[in-house]
């Protein structure tokens, strides 16, 4: 027969929790052993039987040999308690004339310092108390306290109380989780608290549900059960960022992006289209097309919804000119258009400002041309010319200027030494010792001493060269002094520079000389031959007023003096008012 022992009067109560030991402790008042009139009785303890709900109890009794000798042996029990048994079997129940302690009897001698062992069982699982014994021996009562079964018979009793039960999200880990104990109330110690663990698989993984069973048994081998609920839920919807707006240009697919989809515990959400819309424009091949999604986890929870707009454009036409952009007067400008439209459909060619003698014709297969004859007057800028391509939503505009020249008969460019010479034109051409790329009859003469000082000097000769500004670049070949002028159709020569000091030959010189329009007539420059002109060379001539600049501007008849000078006279009144009022030829050229 196995005793629940109680040795001391702290009861420590062993439960085990995820493999760990927590300490519950039960405090006993009342003594285990007692010594009176030379007998001591020990309390053995007590065994539950769970089976016929019996409860059996044990003690020992010594005697140390002093006289008197036991005559018997009383342990108090309720009135309420039924023995089923007793060892030794020479016993009764009821009240001990002798002592006045109700219980049960057994008449014995003992020997002397030899243990006895005295048992009974009694009918109901009762819990430990103090009791009265009496070992009689003689007129000696020898009456103490022990421990025994309840006066009362109040049968042991056990309750448990489970934590509360817990809901988490589900991306928290288990063993992080502060759980609790249960709570226990029962009077028959020692208890041992175990649990045994459940998982229950949730309607949408990872949510699931651990269905924890706590069980506790007292002393006397009862056992309460009780159940506590840990839910991992995903309660959370998934997130979804979707991309930007964007433009797809004709003849390219359509499509759309692919939004950026996250949860908390579905590793891949569903990605749901919701609905994809779109309208037509006024412009062909443009529309405007919008895509909505959602994002679903396995547990049914919806994102919020976003959407990507696409803008399915018409591409604009592309333009390209042809490289002539200059022009004599009096000849012929042809710039060439062509418009090529990546949508398949046929460019509108139109221009604007077009200048006085010009037309554009239009082929209508995205091809024209622009076709400029200036007249005498027209000689200058003609600024703003606009061309426009479109397919009749965008549009491609080009916007030049339309030069109109008039060439002198030469102009000459001469260095005295020791320089050379870089001279380049208004159209970006040049010409050096070396290389030339005016050519039409331009020439690099190194042969002629101009100043007469016994040194080669360094010419540039450009016939019928365009108006502009022309750069002049002087490149020193040694140090020393040099002089350079600049002479337009035999004129008297313009000085660049006079007798300037080159310190060393990596220095160079730049200088500009702007060659001017000659419409003849048009003796005030305003670009008109007109009375006012007609006024201007009379006062010139006959009050000494200004001359024109350059004075060839004057000279209708282009003739000369003896010395090659411009011969102005009034014969270039007459032949400039037979023009103005009388339709008279043209100035010479």
């Amino acid at each position: 027969m196995n005793f629940h022992n109680r040795n001391s009067l702290i009861k420590t109560v062993p439960l085990l929790i995820f493999g760990a030991i927590l300490l519950f402790t039960a405090s006993l008042t009342f003594a285990q052993s007692t010594t009176v009139g030379g007998f001591t009785l020990t309390f053995e303890g007590v065994h539950y039987n769970i089976a016929d709900s019996s409860s059996t109890w044990c003690y020992t009794l010594v005697w140390n040999g002093t006289p008197p000798q036991l005559s018997h042996l009383t342990i108090q029990l309720g009135e309420c308690a039924k023995v089923l048994s007793a060892s030794p079997e020479n016993f009764r129940v009821g009240l001990d004339g002798s002592t006045g302690i109700f219980g049960i009897k057994w008449d014995t001698t003992l020997p002397a310092n030899t243990p006895t062992l005295f048992c009974f069982t009694l009918d109901g699982l009762y819990i430990v108390e103090p009791i009265l014994f009496a070992a009689k021996a003689g007129s000696n009562s020898n009456i103490a306290n022990v421990s025994g079964a309840s006066l009362t018979c109040q049968e042991c009793q056990l309750l448990i109380l489970c934590p509360s039960d817990l809901s988490t999200d589900c991306t928290t880990q288990f063993d992080t989780l502060n759980l609790g104990a249960p709570k226990i109330e029962g009077n028959c110690p020692p208890f041992n608290l175990t649990f045994a663990d459940e998982e229950i698989i949730g309607n949408c993984p990872p949510g699931r549900t651990i269905r924890r069973t706590w069980t506790v048994t007292d002393a006397t081998g009862s056992s309460k059960s009780c159940v506590q609920l840990f839910s991992f839920q995903d309660l959370l919807a998934p997130s979804i960022g979707c991309p930007t707006a964007k433009i797809i240009f004709h003849p390219d697919t359509l499509a759309f992006d692919t939004p950026e989809v996250s949860d908390n515990c579905d590793s891949s959400p569903a990605l749901i289209i919701v609905s994809t819309t779109g309208s037509a424009t006024d412009c062909p091949f443009e529309s405007l097309y919008t895509r909505t999604w959602e994002a679903v986890d396995t547990c049914g929870n919806v994102s919020a919804q976003c959407s990507q707009g696409v803008r399915y454009q018409n591409q604009a036409p592309v333009l390209t000119l042809s490289d002539d952009k200059t022009v004599l007067r009096e000849e012929t400008l042809v710039v060439s258009v062509l418009a090529h439209d990546l949508d398949g459909t046929v460019p509108a060619l139109t221009v604007l400002n077009l200048p006085f003698n010009s037309v554009f014709q239009d082929n209508f297969d995205g091809s024209g041309s622009l076709i400029f004859t200036p007249d005498y007057f027209q000689v200058g800028v003609h600024k703003g010319v606009t061309f426009i391509a479109s397919d009749g939503c965008l549009a491609d505009t080009q916007i030049i200027d339309l030069h109109v020249f008039v060439r002198h008969d030469s102009v000459s460019v001469n260095v005295l030494s020791p320089v050379n010479l870089v001279i380049t034109d208004p159209k970006s051409d040049s010409i050096g010792i070396d290389f030339n790329t005016i050519l039409e009859g331009s020439s690099y003469d190194t042969t002629q001493d101009v100043d007469n000082d016994g040194e080669k000097d360094d010419i540039v000769k450009i016939p019928k060269p365009y108006l502009g500004l022309y750069q002049v670049r002087v490149v020193p070949t040694d140090t020393g002094h040099f002089s350079c002028g600049i002479r337009i159709d035999g004129n008297d020569r313009v000085e660049l520079a006079s007798n300037v000091v080159i310190p060393s030959t990596d220095t160079t010189f730049e200088y500009q000389a702007e060659v001017f329009p000659t419409l003849r007539g048009d003796v005030n420059r305003d670009t008109k031959i007109t009375l006012i002109d007609i006024i201007f060379l009379v006062n010139y001539i006959f009050k000494s007023g200004p001359n024109s600049d350059p004075p060839a501007l004057s000279n209708l008849n282009c003739d000369k003096k003896g010395d090659g000078t411009d011969n102005i006279n009034l014969q270039d009144i007459i032949y400039l008012v037979n023009y103005v009022f009388k339709s008279g030829p043209h100035p010479c050229s």
